[in-house]
């Protein structure tokens, strides 16, 4: 009985599979050995400049509108006068964290 009568059978593979694997093997050890060539006639010509450092203060100018992301609509609820105003206290300004914008009397002033 010949051995590779039906190549489909079961123990053709392992012979197969180290058949390609002694094949590989071989190839990469009959390759020649690199050798590195000196790039010393390889020197390309560059111009250079010197550049000296500066501080760079960034700046931004705009034009337009800046609507907020989140806009708080808040109603009081306590009854009272209100006696005193910030002047500063307006639509749409910044105030201070320990500002007092207005005071109504008989409450708690912070």
């Amino acid at each position: 009985m010949p051995l590779f009568t039906d190549l489909t059978q079961r123990r053709f593979f392992p012979i197969a599979l180290i058949a390609c694997l002694i094949l590989a093997v071989a190839i990469v050890k009959l390759q020649p050995k690199m050798e590195h060539e000196p790039s010393a006639g390889l020197v390309t010509p560059v111009n250079i400049i010197e550049v000296k450092p500066y501080t760079l203060r960034p700046a931004i100018l705009g034009f337009g509108t800046v609507e907020p992301d989140i806009l708080l609509e808040s109603k009081a609820e306590i009854s009272g006068k209100i006696t005193y105003v910030h002047p500063q206290l307006r639509n749409g300004s910044i105030i201070r964290r320990a500002m007092l914008p207005h005071e109504i009397p008989g409450l708690l002033s912070p």
